[in-house]
């Protein structure tokens, strides 16, 4: 990914396994989800530049297959 200009990487998940891989917990105030999270401490992410990550601003979307409220 960042080969190919991402500077981060989100996902939404079990944040026990995706920390192993570089991935920290982060706020919706810092990273605002696409959705509702019902499981808010699953909102993790990690720079992919080692610089630390800026508040992101706008909404997001995600991919369609996940893009269902259902999901999240």
């Amino acid at each position: 990914m960042a080969k190919d200009g991402a500077q981060i990487a989100v996902t939404y998940g079990d944040p026990a396994f995706y920390r192993r891989t570089g991935f920290a917990p982060v706020t919706t105030d810092t990273l605002p989800a696409p959705h509702p999270l019902s499981q808010p401490m699953g909102w993790i992410a990690q720079s992919l530049t080692g610089a630390n990550m800026p508040p992101i601003q706008g909404p997001l979307s995600c991919v369609a297959p996940l893009d269902n409220p259902a999901f999240w």
